[in-house]
């Protein structure tokens, strides 16, 4: 029969023993973690493979860009001389089919009455419907019922009060624009404050030009863009035709457009992607788009990238491209899906 002090003597061994192995555990569970973190680094594993879940995909249309004017001569000179190491897979969105529902035309005469088109709408085509401004007939307003777009025109080119002011600030612009859209029923979420950007605009006879300045201005273009997908930019087709937009004056919103893709965040596949190198060779044959004139024979390329052209002519999937940057903004665009998933 053991003592109280052969128990202590063998309760103390234990605690000690018991430290020790917790000690070589934790010491084993870095060093696995190191290793693993060296093994990964050395060889980095594989990416999962790409989804491709909903099957081959419609070749992109590229008609709302700028087509590449022939005998365009290209010089890769990025910083490393050559292509960047870029993700062999991408995601594809799927995006919405909206159909029209019991109520909808309701729905939206109630809030264009926000903005005064109260009277009865003239059909323009099947789905497409113009309402007048009740003050002002000059003002009109074009909906497509189904997908929720529309355009907002007035004769903002003869209205002697937008001539002869100026507008205020930006910050009011854009409020006044956010307001706007707002009142519409226009979701907003995906075109944060930090995606909006602004230019002068001045009216020169029955054009309209960019001014230098606010002094210079008659109107305000308050531009709107998608937040980035999961890190990746999405842009317009082409720099100067915007689908989201409002051109403010000092007292009105004068000119508005909305035509964007209801893109399904959460519904999305990923699919493989063909080189850099095979795109740079299709934008040579000219099998690109620009999203904004070149006006020069040369084009020098100065980084490339993955991103996004959000297209109502590529309305049933948003595509991944590449980005293909040259100097003051310039961006062609070439589809980057690997051809053997293109119809």
């Amino acid at each position: 029969m053991s003592t109280l002090t052969q128990t202590a003597i063998f309760s103390k061994k234990a605690s000690v023993w018991t430290v020790v192995g917790l000690v070589v555990l934790v010491i084993l569970l870095i060093f696995l973690g190191i290793g693993k973190r060296v093994k990964n680094a050395l060889s980095p594993p594989k990416p999962p493979p790409a989804t491709v879940a909903f099957g081959k995909l419609p070749r992109m249309d590229l008609s709302e860009g700028i087509k590449p004017r022939a005998g365009i001569v290209y010089h890769l000179e990025t910083i490393t001389g050559d292509f960047p190491t870029l993700p062999a897979v991408a995601k594809v969105f799927g995006v919405h089919k909206t159909e029209p529902s019991f109520g909808t035309l309701d729905l939206i005469k109630n809030k264009l009455a926000n903005e005064r088109f109260e009277s009865d709408p003239i059909e323009v085509r099947p789905g497409v419907l113009k309402f007048v401004d009740s003050a002002r007939e000059d003002r009109t307003i074009t909906v497509d019922i189904a997908k929720g777009d529309f355009l907002l025109e007035s004769d903002y080119y003869t209205d002697a009060q937008i001539l002869a002011s100026r507008p205020r600030s930006v910050e009011e612009a854009i409020e006044r624009a956010r307001g706007f859209f707002q009142a519409l029923g226009i979701d907003l979420v995906d075109f944060g404050k930090d995606k909006v950007s602004t230019k002068f605009m001045r009216i020169d006879g029955s054009s309209l030009t960019e001014a230098t300045s606010l002094a210079g201005a008659n109107l305000i273009q308050v531009i709107f863009s998608r937040e980035d997908l999961d890190g990746i930019p999405v842009i317009w087709p082409e720099d100067h035709e915007p689908k989201f937009y409002a051109l403010v004056s000092n007292q009105q919103v004068a000119e508005a457009r909305v035509e964007t893709l209801p893109i399904e965040k959460f519904k999305f596949a990923t699919y493989p992607l063909k080189d850099p190198a095979q795109a740079f060779e299709e934008l040579k044959k000219g099998a690109a788009a620009f999203n904004r004139p070149s006006t020069t024979s040369a084009v020098v390329i100065i980084d490339v990238t993955i991103g996004y052209v959000e297209s109502t002519k590529n309305a049933e999937f948003l595509q991944p491209v590449y980005f293909f940057r040259g100097e003051d903004n310039l961006i062609a665009y070439v589809p980057a899906v690997d051809d053997a998933w293109v119809e």
